[in-house]
């Protein structure tokens, strides 16, 4: 979908299974699903 080394951007349980632990390597990578609208309200 044009976003490059998305692959690199998914976040496994080396990285944490906390969003708290995620979050931050989230906001490193630049990941997209930051910038989008959320699904629940």
């Amino acid at each position: 979908m044009g976003v490059e080394n998305f692959a690199d951007m998914i976040a496994d349980e080396t990285v944490g299974v906390t969003e708290e632990e995620i979050l931050p390597w989230l906001e490193e990578k630049g990941h997209p699903a930051l910038s989008m609208d959320p699904l629940i309200g």
